[in-house]
């Protein structure tokens, strides 16, 4: 017990103890008038069991309110006790008679102990109750850990995201974007570049309407679906700006073929009246060229009108199967409306005039034709005693044209899987190439006028 935390004065009589009303965690009992005589072991043992915190009971001798080694009797029998005068406490009553009173721990009421052990009983409640409480706020702030380090994690998976795709792709933009505000920041503006293109119209316009040769390119094959490729081949080997098949053996999707390979030339094709029939026209597009309004679809029958001005011609073909008339009224038909005309034909007509094997009834109406038609200038055949055919000298494949277009200049080539020679004729005349007529309005355009707010709204959208 410690001594410094005393009270002043304690009144007792005989070992009675006033217990306090209100009880502080730490306290000291100082009980006074206790007979020399007395037994301290028995009384520390008495005190414990009534108040079982007291943890030591010490016997203090005093004299003028100051502990002395040992205890001394006065003439009035005065025990005095700490911070207690000389006179102060007065034991008037002997120590035998105070024997005889009831001991102090029977007057202990026992409706304040009752209060204390009902009032300790709500303390521990409510200990209980804050121990509850503490364990609910710990497992609290440990999911508010959990969800604080799970947080963190996904934070540093978005921050190498960020840094391992995002800046990348940023980057690779940001140039992609700085190279197109370059373009146009670079790029001549749209009136230099129309100014360019009108001087180059007008470069090749001075070079197109010179006047060329041309050439002819006559074939005929088995099958045009069958041998395409090797079409392909010798008319990109002969490179003819005119291209006429007999015989095609029409077939719609090989024409397509063909258009599509040849895109630079205008295609006209048309059926046949049997399946070795159907012809084909192929004029370069820088070359005029068009059908003819009064001849139209006719079978085995195609006829153009070709350049233009003083140079326009008409071009035909036609294939007549042995067994078939030739169409001499349809000829008369096209030279009443251009004399100028050339036709390229397989007649199937052979005559000792043009071609050196036997005649035959067909041949000697041709012939008859030629030497009748009313024309300024006699058609002749041009390619006369050219041999076409692999079974015979004969010339099987005819050019019809005016003796002024005749040329001694032609080409035979390898037959391609049929009985006749591909022929490449080179007239005489010259024709002017087509002219560029189409015009162009230049328009002002500033190439990069608003430069300065599409950069600043970049470099915000990136920043």
């Amino acid at each position: 017990m410690d001594k410094n935390i005393w009270p002043t004065q304690i009144c007792s009589f005989d070992f009675s103890i006033d217990f306090p009303s209100k009880v502080p965690s730490s306290y000291s009992i100082v009980v006074i008038g206790i007979p020399v005589q007395g037994n301290q072991t028995e009384f520390e043992s008495d005190t414990k069991k009534y108040y079982p915190t007291v943890i030591k009971v010490e016997r203090i001798y005093i004299k003028g309110g100051v502990p002395i080694s040992k205890a001394r009797k006065s003439k009035q029998n005065v025990f005095t006790t700490t911070a207690c005068t000389t006179n102060e406490l007065k034991c008037i009553t002997p120590i035998h008679p105070r024997n005889s009173f009831e001991n102090g721990h029977e007057n202990i009421d026992s409706n304040v102990m009752c209060n204390i052990s009902k009032k300790l009983d709500l303390l521990m409640v409510k200990i209980k109750y804050l121990s509850i409480e503490q364990t609910k706020m710990n497992s609290t702030i440990h999911n508010a850990n959990e969800l604080i380090n799970a947080c963190h994690r996904e934070i540093n998976l978005m921050k190498e995201f960020i840094l391992n795709k995002i800046c990348p792709f940023v980057c690779e933009l940001s140039d992609a974007l700085l190279d197109l505000l370059r373009e146009w920041c670079e790029t001549p503006t749209l009136d230099l570049l129309l100014e360019n293109w009108t001087n180059h119209r007008d470069k090749t316009c001075q070079v197109m309407n010179l006047k060329q040769n041309i050439s002819l390119l006559l074939l005929k094959v088995s099958s045009l679906n069958w041998y395409v490729i090797d079409v392909f081949n010798l008319i990109d080997v002969t490179a003819s700006p005119i291209i006429i098949l007999n015989s095609a053996y029409h077939d719609v999707d090989t024409i397509k073929t063909f258009s599509s390979h040849f895109f630079n030339y205008n295609v006209y094709s048309m059926k046949g009246s049997n399946q070795f029939g159907g012809v084909l026209i192929a004029v370069h597009k820088s070359i005029r060229s068009k059908l003819s309004s009064t001849i139209d679809n006719v079978l085995n029958l195609i006829v153009l009108e070709v350049a233009s001005d003083s140079d326009m011609f008409q071009l035909a073909t036609c294939h007549s199967s042995p067994g078939e008339p030739i169409p001499l009224d349809i000829f008369d038909t096209s030279l009443q409306q251009n004399p100028n005309s050339i036709s390229t034909d397989d007649l199937n007509a052979k005559h000792n005039s043009w071609s050196r094997s036997m005649e035959s009834q067909k041949e000697q109406t041709l012939f008859n034709w030629l030497s009748t038609s009313q024309t300024t200038t006699p058609l002749e055949i041009i390619n006369k005693f050219i041999s076409t055919s692999t079974r015979s000298n004969g010339t099987i494949d005819l050019i019809i044209a005016h003796a002024h277009m005749s040329s001694a200049s032609f080409s035979v080539f390898p037959t391609m899987g049929n009985d006749h020679h591909p022929v490449l004729w080179h007239p005489s005349f010259k024709i002017s190439s087509k002219p560029s007529t189409s015009s162009h309005q230049a328009y002002s355009v500033k190439p990069t006028q608003n430069f300065s707010y599409i950069n600043s709204s970049l470099l915000a959208i990136f920043s």
